[in-house]
C-alpha cells in the first residue's frame, strides 16, 4: 500500500469521525431547542444520543448529573475510560456530564478519547448550561408577564420586577450588586435625595471625595457594605420615584449590558481564537435576542470592539462601518465563517467591503427606494488565515517567498507551482465547512474571489 492511500484512509477515516461528532452535536442541538419538553425530558434524550458522537459508539454510555439528579443510558457504569465536563449556570456548578468504555478500547495517540472528543464534551455541557439558563429567563419573562389580581385590598401583591431581584440574589450576587448600583447612580443623576444620602453606604468614601473634589494622595481601603441590605434599600427607594414598568425595563436592560461585557471580555482577549468569540456571539445571540437594545456608550464599545476583529482595523473604515453595523449584523456573519481551528483571522478585504454595502443599501434605502432593488449575493467567508493552514498541511509554506523574486524567475517557475496547488488537498475541517456552504447555496452559480494581501 502506498503511502498515498495510508493518507487518503487517515483522510476517510478523520472525515467520519468529524460527521459523528457534528451529527451528534445537530441532534443535541435539536433536543435542547425542543421548547415541548421539560429539562428532565431534554436531560434524557441528550445522554441517549451522546454516545453516537464517540469512537466506539458500541461501548459507549454517558450519564448527566444536574442539582444532584441523575440521567443516564441504560448500560452505564463506572469505568476507568471515562471522560467528563462540569456543567455550569451563569459561572455557577450545578452538575456534570460525562462519557465512559465499559470496556477497553485501542488507545491512540491522544489517549482513550480523541481531543475532538474532549471539545465535543465541553460544548455539549456549555449548550445544556446555557439552556438551563435561558429556560429560567423565560419563566422570569413569563412571571413578568402574567396578569396580576388584586385578591384583596389588604393584599400587597408582589411586584414584577421583585421576581428577577430575587432569582439575583439566589443564584447571581455579582449581577445583583451591578444592578442596585446601576440604579442608585440612575436616581441619584435624576435629582433623587435618598439616593445620595445612599451613595456613602453603597460607595464607601465617596461623600468625602465629593465635598474634597480632586486629591492627589491614594485613599484608604474601606469595608463594602452588604449587597443584599444595600439592594433592598435600592429599590425601595427606586419603588417611590419610579413605575414598575420603568425598574423592570431597565433592569433588564442592564442584565443584558453586563452579559455585553461577557462578550466584549472574549473579544479583547489577546489569545482568543476566532472559534471561541463565534461561539460567545451565538450565547449573547440567545440572550439578546435580534435587537440591539443596550445602553448607548455599551453598544458603541461593542459593535467596534466586533468591527476590530472581524473587519478591520482602520480608523477610516471604523468611523464609516459604526454608522451601519450593529451587534445584530454579525449574527448572520459568524454562521457564513470558514475558519481553522485555533484561528485568529478575518474575513478579508473583500468580504469586508460587500458586507458594509450592504449594511450602508439596506439602511440608506429608507431614504432612496430605488436602493433596495440592488440584490447583494450570498456569502460565505473564508478567513485570511486558512490560506496559510491550507500551505501548512500541504508543506508549501516555500511558496511565500515567490515575492521577494525576479520577474523571471518567478514566470519560469509559475506552471511547477500550479501544479504543486492542483495537486495538494484541503484540510479535513476545510471540507466539511465548504460542504456545508455549497448545501446551503444550493444549486446556483458560484463566484470565488480571494482577498489575499498577496494575489496580485
Amino acid at each position: 500500500m502506498h503511502d498515498n492511500d495510508l493518507s487518503d484512509e487517515h483522510s476517510i477515516y478523520f472525515l467520519k469521525e468529524r460527521a459523528k461528532e457534528l451529527n451528534c452535536l445537530y441532534q443535541v442541538d435539536e433536543i435542547l431547542n425542543n421548547p415541548r419538553l421539560s429539562l428532565a425530558e431534554i436531560f434524557e434524550n441528550v445522554v441517549q444520543v451522546v454516545p453516537s458522537g464517540w469512537q466506539y459508539p458500541e461501548v459507549c454510555e454517558a450519564r448527566m448529573v444536574i442539582n444532584q439528579n441523575s440521567y443516564q443510558t441504560q448500560g452505564y457504569c463506572t469505568s476507568r475510560f471515562l471522560e467528563s465536563s462540569p456543567i455550569k449556570v451563569d459561572d455557577e456548578f450545578v452538575g456534570n456530564i460525562e462519557v465512559v468504555y465499559i470496556q477497553e478500547v485501542p488507545k491512540g495517540p491522544e489517549g482513550y478519547f480523541l481531543d475532538k472528543e474532549r471539545k465535543l464534551i465541553r460544548t455539549i455541557a456549555e449548550r445544556i448550561g446555557q439552556t438551563i439558563f435561558h429556560r429560567r429567563l423565560k419563566q422570569l419573562l413569563q412571571d413578568w408577564n402574567q396578569p396580576r389580581l388584586d385578591l384583596s385590598e389588604n393584599r400587597n401583591l408582589e411586584h414584577e420586577w421583585t421576581v428577577i431581584l430575587d432569582l439575583l440574589r439566589r443564584t447571581d450576587p455579582n449581577m445583583l450588586l451591578h444592578v442596585s448600583r446601576k440604579m442608585i447612580n440612575h436616581l441619584y443623576w435624576n435629582g433623587v435625595k435618598e439616593a445620595g444620602d445612599l451613595l456613602p453606604e453603597f460607595s464607601p468614601g465617596w461623600q468625602d471625595s465629593a465635598h474634597r473634589g480632586e486629591v492627589n494622595y491614594p485613599s484608604a481601603k474601606l469595608p463594602l457594605g452588604n449587597a443584599n441590605h444595600i439592594c433592598e434599600k435600592v429599590f425601595h427607594i427606586a419603588a417611590q420615584n419610579l413605575s414598575d414598568n420603568e425598574i423592570t425595563s431597565r433592569l433588564k436592560r442592564w442584565i443584558q449590558e453586563q452579559k455585553a461585557y461577557d462578550l466584549i471580555k472574549t473579544i479583547d482577549r489577546i489569545d482568543t481564537s476566532l472559534g471561541e468569540i463565534v461561539e460567545a456571539i451565538m450565547r449573547y445571540r440567545n440572550i439578546a435576542g435580534d435587537s440591539d437594545t443596550l445602553y448607548y456608550p455599551t453598544q458603541c464599545w461593542l459593535e467596534v470592539a466586533l468591527i476590530r476583529r472581524f473587519l478591520s482595523e482602520n480608523l477610516d473604515f471604523i468611523q464609516v462601518a459604526k454608522h451601519y453595523i450593529g451587534i445584530s449584523h454579525f449574527y448572520d456573519v459568524v454562521k457564513r465563517l470558514i475558519f481553522p481551528e485555533e484561528s485568529h483571522g478575518k474575513i478579508g478585504g473583500k468580504s469586508t467591503g460587500l458586507f458594509l454595502a450592504q449594511q450602508i443599501l439596506k439602511t440608506e434605502s429608507q431614504n432612496d427606494p430605488l436602493l433596495a432593488c440592488i440584490n447583494v449575493p450570498k456569502t460565505w467567508c473564508i478567513t485570511t488565515d486558512e490560506l496559510t493552514q491550507f500551505l501548512h498541511y500541504n508543506s508549501l509554506e516555500g511558496l511565500n517567498e515567490q515575492k521577494y523574486k525576479e520577474l523571471p524567475e518567478i514566470r519560469m517557475d509559475y506552471p511547477n507551482i500550479i501544479q504543486m496547488l492542483k495537486n495538494a488537498k484541503f484540510p479535513p475541517g476545510i471540507i466539511k465547512s465548504l460542504a456545508m456552504a455549497l448545501d446551503d447555496f444550493g444549486e446556483v452559480p458560484l463566484i470565488v474571489r480571494s482577498s489575499s494581501l498577496l494575489e496580485d
